[in-house]
């Protein structure tokens, strides 16, 4: 899974309001939801690979047996 995250720490908090502004405008969405939160419900085991800075990840899951 590829998806974009809000930056975490004094950074993100700081820019929290005007990128989560920018996002619901665009096709990119809500930038509260926790996407990951409900992989990790589905198949426990996800490797994250945080990218540009943290503002991408690619997460890999394991399929349970």
């Amino acid at each position: 899974m590829l998806d974009a995250k809000v930056l975490s720490g004094f950074f993100g908090r700081t820019t929290h309001g005007l990128l989560s502004l920018i996002l619901r405008l665009t096709v990119l969405g809500n930038p509260d939801v926790e996407a990951l939160k409900d992989v990790r419900e589905l198949t426990g085991q996800v490797e994250v690979e945080e990218l540009q800075l943290g503002t991408y990840f690619i997460a890999r899951v394991t399929k349970p047996a």
